[in-house]
């Protein structure tokens, strides 16, 4: 609904591409395959717009040449709006797995209690993959990994909702422990189980280091949800 708006798109997998281009068929938008750190446009950009992509890019060097090959390709003025999913601070990796089970606890026990089983199960999922993305040791998922989160998360999530946090964070304890007696580096021979989806949630302290060191100012911030406690 923008008049003269110029709009391209781009993503590194083809099933993405090909779904968007059915779904943007009525409208003038340019999709490439291509990724955020490589893409170069014909002319300085107004807005580069990302959502729930930026937890999925590698610390460190590959988040660097992503957010400079964006700053790099901006307009004087420009704007690069990054919307994403976002965990309370923290002060190291144990704490940041803590906040991990607490959020994805909220996520799994609402599909839980909705019905939506199988959301429950890919969610859980995705909080494993987000706790091994931070270690050094190499783990790989498991069935009994998948039922144990959504064993605990309802209790997890009870606790948080009665804002008794304290309790919320020693349940999430309680569950990281048991999860250490039973890793695996084996791989299932399940693709639904052995592919990483490559999650790593980080805090608000984190993004702001990470955009403000290439360059970025932030001109505003808005939050959705529970984001101070959960």
């Amino acid at each position: 609904q923008v008049p003269n708006i110029n709009l391209t798109a781009i993503d590194k997998d083809e099933d993405f591409i090909e779904y968007s281009r059915n779904l943007l068929k009525d409208y003038q938008v340019k999709i490439f395959n291509c990724g955020a750190k490589d893409y170069k446009h014909s002319h300085p950009v107004s807005i580069f717009y990302s959502q729930g992509f930026h937890h999925h890019i590698q610390k460190g060097k590959e988040t660097n040449l992503y957010l400079s090959n964006i700053y790099n390709q901006l307009e004087v003025g420009g704007y690069y709006i990054l919307s994403d999913e976002f965990i309370p601070d923290y002060n190291n990796e144990k704490e940041r797995e803590i906040r991990l089970v607490i959020w994805y606890s909220h996520v799994i026990a609402h599909a839980i209690r909705n019905n939506f089983n199988y959301l429950a199960q890919e969610e859980a999922k995705t909080l494993l993959d987000d706790i091994y993305q931070g270690r050094d040791n190499y783990n790989i998922k498991t069935s009994e990994q998948i039922n144990l989160v959504l064993k605990h998360v309802k209790i997890i999530d009870l606790c948080s909702k009665n804002k008794e946090f304290n309790k919320s964070e020693i349940q999430a304890k309680n569950f990281l422990e048991d999860l250490e007696q039973i890793s695996n580096n084996k791989f299932c021979n399940d693709q639904t189980i052995d592919i990483s989806r490559g999650d790593y949630k980080i805090c608000d302290k984190v993004i702001k280091r990470e955009i403000t060191e290439i360059g970025f100012s932030i001109e505003s911030i808005n939050n959705f949800g529970p984001v101070k406690d959960i």
